[in-house]
């Protein structure tokens, strides 16, 4: 790694050396084009003087053989514990877990002092491209992220772990790629119908699934396979009407919906919201009753009503929109299309807001309603009933659980 000045604009050249823990530079050179060759002269010379001027900070006695896993288990720890530093939401300790276990599989047994820069940035830009070698610039990004998390909790002064947090690398493998590209497209019902009835319409797909099964629960018969198609086609019902998140999705039971009330139950994990019962929509209180005539009995208590966890959901989708004719879209576009609707529908804000499981509305204003259609585009749009939160004399009401069809236990 070479330190590499850069031109502001403002009349100055400026150097980064906070990834040998020398902080920023000003330096003394003509404007580029014919300075560029000064300034990283000057910025060598800085950069030696520096560096022989600066003794080594010395690490405390025994973190000489500490490794990186002890610094991801304290910091999880840490977040768990100290008051103010805790988990936002659910989703968000889920997230930092699962990327935590991933970093102690492929850097857990490397020495901490190993990421002292520079030996440090070189080491994590060689780790950059064995991540791009698998995944996107999206994930390695959420990788990176919380590897520096890690190695900033490590340095700090109150336990001095590490000397300083070395060069972070770019995710991305050029300048030109994009990282994040918000989308925005919005589905008519005619589309996700269509693609709905195509889902394993194909026999290579309703073998796999079956083969799946199979590796899964073991013993498994064709009827299994096709009973989970129904679950997966109502889970997409659920998706497209109510725009609820894909865990919650895997996780609605009998506590959450029922048929004969035209009720379901809502709860965002992500934030922890308390729980809230919504009118069904038409559309998919039909499809809901449909399932239920289907199986010939309630469902049973803890039974995951739309198959549970659906791990290739976007495979499986894309597949079936490809075989309907439609444009390829996913549960994220379906959210999405859920917040138009809604919108377009004449219902508040901050009633869409609630029903995202959101903070706040500055999602909704700068990504999901990029495009809202000046009106309903089709008539499931006006049929979409408001929130029960919002209409007079409820009072935002809540439910604890439905534990059987037909028969409300909450209040």
């Amino acid at each position: 790694m070479l330190p590499k000045p850069r031109w502001t604009g403002a009349g100055k050249w400026s150097l980064d050396l906070r990834a040998w823990g020398l902080g920023r530079h000003v330096l003394d050179a003509p404007p580029p084009p014919t300075g560029e060759v000064l300034a990283v002269h000057a910025a060598y010379a800085l950069l030696e003087r520096l560096r022989s001027a600066t003794p080594a900070q010395p690490l405390l006695p025994g973190l000489d053989t500490q490794t990186f896993a002890h610094a991801v288990r304290e910091f999880l720890e840490f977040r768990s514990r100290v008051a103010g530093q805790g988990w936002r939401s659910e989703g968000g300790e889920r997230w930092t877990r699962e990327i935590c276990q991933r970093l102690l599989r492929e850097l857990g047994q490397r020495p901490l002092a190993a990421f002292a820069p520079p030996p440090g940035s070189r080491m994590l830009a060689e780790y950059k491209h064995l991540l791009r070698a698998s995944i996107g610039a999206k994930r390695c990004q959420d990788i990176l992220t919380v590897l520096e998390q890690v190695l900033r909790f490590a340095v700090h002064p109150d336990r001095a772990w590490l000397s300083a947090v070395p060069e972070m690398p770019d995710p991305r493998t050029s300048s030109a790629e994009l990282i994040r590209v918000p989308r925005d497209k919005w589905i008519d019902e005619s589309s996700f119908r269509a693609a709905r009835a195509e889902l394993y319409g194909h026999p290579v797909a309703r073998n796999g699934l079956l083969a799946e099964l199979r590796r899964r629960d073991g013993a498994a018969t064709v009827a299994d396979a096709r009973d989970l198609v129904e679950r997966r086609r109502l889970l997409l019902s659920f998706a497209f009407y109510t725009g609820m998140r894909r865990y919650d999705l895997w996780t609605l039971d009998d506590r959450s919906v029922s048929a004969d009330l035209g009720r379901y139950g809502r709860r965002s994990h992500k934030t922890g919201s308390a729980v809230s019962v919504e009118v069904c929509p038409p559309p998919m209180l039909a499809d809901l009753r449909r399932e239920r005539a289907r199986l010939g009995r309630p469902w049973r208590r803890g039974e995951a009503i739309c198959g549970g966890r659906w791990k290739n959901v976007a495979r499986v989708l894309g597949e079936a929109c490809r075989r309907a004719g439609v444009e390829i879209f996913n549960l994220m576009d379906c959210r999405r299309s859920f917040v138009w609707h809604k919108a377009a529908a004449g219902v508040p804000e901050e009633d869409i807001v609630r029903l995202l499981g959101h903070r706040d509305s500055r999602m909704i204003r700068t990504v999901y309603q990029q495009h809202l259609p000046a009106q309903a585009a089709d008539a499931a749009s006006a049929a979409w009933p408001a929130p029960l939160s919002s209409l007079p004399g409820t009072g935002g009401a809540r439910i604890l659980s439905i534990r059987r069809e037909g028969k409300d236990e909450g209040a």
